[in-house]
């Protein structure tokens, strides 16, 4: 992480956080989405989300074969186990494979291996982005799983196939449920920050985005070609029908991430008074900015923002306003003047504008 943006994470967490949102997730102890400041600044600003999919689970010797023979794209890709070791050949890679499958296991049925995939955005940085993906494997997985990986670069994206051992060095199954697979992004996002890569890894309902509508299953079954009997048709309908008439829930959880999103724009402009650099201060002034602005635009049900989300928002544009002047170095003050100027345009009027000066 470079130093500009490890001060702004210590910025914006200078606020005290609401009671109840303390990290509690179990995966290698990072926590899940908590609704922090920073990573709410980082929702609203619309950052990539971090992408990590589980591909299938291997429950034979012929399946993990079939696997590692696509990852390695049948011995033209090198792959790198967890210890770093490169295998250059399908002999090599065949000897591992070999190696997992005749290691007993308590069931018949158990699984060998687990086939995931991490995604970046395109026109990420490849050498960061294979470094993050290295980083990530080696910190989710690392501890008591072996595994090996292989980079993709035929495709629009690129991306980076993982193959983890089931069995762990202390004999336990590797499982992984929806909940765990949240923490795995956070941990993506954070190790692909510290490369430079700049990822989100919120959930889908703190962007105003619906749950998704079919399975990974069917997403897969249509992947391959192979239609279920709703089809792409009936999937389509039901997702109309639900932005026509949303669920009362939906309606709740949108109205409540609005609010929280403004409420947090009020918590940055309070702590602006203990801030005392320009540079913190602009920065401040532009996160706050950002987080009103996207309580007012989130998208989802509803086309206007509840009256209480409505009125925070208010008081931060008017807030910003008088914060902006206390910005002595002019190109600062210009960000902070165009972010608020953002904010001010989405805002029905309420009283003639006025220019931006001492007193105002």
């Amino acid at each position: 992480m470079r130093p500009d943006e490890d001060r702004e994470e210590g910025l914006l967490e200078k606020a005290v956080r609401p009671k109840g949102n303390r990290p509690s997730g179990r995966w290698r102890g990072l926590g899940r989405w908590t609704g922090s400041l920073t990573q709410r600044v980082r929702a609203a600003r619309g950052l990539p989300q971090a992408v990590f999919k589980i591909t299938s689970w291997n429950h034979s010797s012929g399946a993990l074969w079939d696997r590692a023979n696509y990852v390695s794209r049948e011995g033209e890709n090198e792959v790198e186990t967890e210890s770093g070791e490169r295998l250059q050949s399908l002999i090599e890679l065949e000897h591992l494979v070999s190696a997992w499958a005749k290691d007993p296991a308590e069931r018949k049925d158990r699984r060998l291996s687990m086939s995931g995939v991490v995604s970046f955005p395109r026109g990420a940085d490849e050498e960061k982005a294979t470094e993050a993906a290295r980083q990530f494997f080696q910190a989710g997985f690392g501890a008591n799983h072996d595994y090996f990986f292989a980079v993709h670069k035929d495709s629009k994206q690129f991306h980076v196939h993982v193959v983890v051992k089931a069995k762990g060095h202390d004999g336990t199954q590797l499982r992984i449920g929806r909940a765990d697979l949240a923490d795995l992004r956070q941990l993506l996002a954070e190790k692909s920050r510290e490369q430079g890569l700049e990822l989100d890894a919120s959930p889908r309902w703190a962007r105003g985005l619906a749950p998704r509508s079919s399975s990974p299953a069917i997403k897969g079954m249509e992947r391959r070609g192979v239609m279920p009997q709703w089809g792409k048709e009936a999937r389509a309908a039901l997702d109309e029908a639900r932005a026509e008439s949303p669920s009362r829930a939906a309606v709740s959880r949108n109205h409540y991430e609005r609010f929280e999103y403004a409420r947090a724009a009020g918590i940055m402009v309070r702590g602006m008074e203990q801030l005392t650099s320009d540079t913190d201060r602009a920065k401040a002034v532009v996160a706050a900015a950002d987080l009103a602005l996207y309580a007012e635009q989130m998208p989802g049900v509803g086309q206007e923002p509840p009256a209480k989300v409505r009125a925070v928002t208010r008081l931060t544009e008017q807030a910003l306003r008088a914060s902006i002047h206390t910005i002595s170095d002019p190109a600062l003050k210009r960000q902070a003047i165009a972010a608020r100027a953002r904010l001010s345009s989405a805002l029905e009027p309420t009283h003639e504008r006025q220019l931006d000066r001492p007193g105002r």
